[in-house]
């Protein structure tokens, strides 16, 4: 089981050390044993189970109208290769915000970033331990015509072989009104090979990013197909 918790950041006229004090006591709340998290000369970094550093740059010049947020990845001690970026815009109302949700337990991180700037970026980035072995990936694009960034958006690498893995549906058909078919696990697949993944559960067709009641426990959407057990929801 684990966290969901939404939040919306308006970091308009912050100095960098707000920006990232304000960023790392968010990812520090959820106790998880699967990350730690340290501030650097412009960025703040989580490190995910001592294999992979997650940026997320910040910068704090002209905060009177833009905060510009850099996302990406590397292997512990690296520095990625690339960034990917969301900014929002003190001008323009509602595009000041920046909104970050995040799946959370000890054996995965789910996060997605979103800005409302008129070109709608999103940046969704999941790591998760599945037994011995561990899985990442990142996905970035724009649309307006999305609210954020679903699980089957992000295509994962296997830690050690690198081989590529996505979640897949292990229902393709939406049960009847007010019911849901489920699996205690759901999937990764590459090509014929199949994963059993237990940090999330397989369902029949639903709505994303609700929260549903099965026998009395939460689970919240991350895909049509995909759910995640949680202990608590936050916004």
């Amino acid at each position: 089981m684990g966290f969901v918790k939404k939040s919306t950041f308006n970091q308009v006229n912050m100095t960098f050390e707000q920006k990232a004090t304000q960023l790392k006591n968010w990812f520090d709340q959820f106790g998880s044993s699967l990350i730690s998290t340290t501030i650097g000369q412009s960025n703040i970094i989580i490190t995910v189970d001592n294999k992979i550093d997650l940026y997320i740059n910040t910068n704090a010049e002209n905060t009177s109208r833009w905060n510009v947020y850099q996302f990406g990845f590397a292997p512990i001690g690296q520095t990625p290769s690339q960034f990917y970026e969301l900014s929002t815009d003190a001008a323009a109302g509602t595009q000041a915000i920046i909104k970050f949700t995040i799946c959370i337990s000890n054996s995965l991180i789910y996060l997605c970033v979103d800005s409302e700037r008129t070109d709608y970026p999103h940046y969704g980035f999941v790591y998760e331990k599945i037994g011995t072995t561990s899985y990442y990936g990142q996905s970035y694009f724009k649309s307006s015509g999305v609210r954020t960034t679903t699980l089957t958006q992000i295509s994962v690498r296997e830690h050690t072989s690198q081989l590529i893995f996505n979640h897949s549906s292990m229902f393709n058909y939406t049960a009847s009104v007010r019911a849901i078919d489920f699996a205690n696990i759901d999937a990764l697949f590459s090509g014929t090979e199949k994963v059993n993944d237990t940090n999330f559960i397989g369902c029949t067709t639903i709505t994303p990013f609700l929260v549903y009641t099965i026998n009395g426990k939460n689970y919240y959407a991350v895909s049509a197909n995909s759910l995640f057990p949680m202990d608590e929801l936050e916004t």
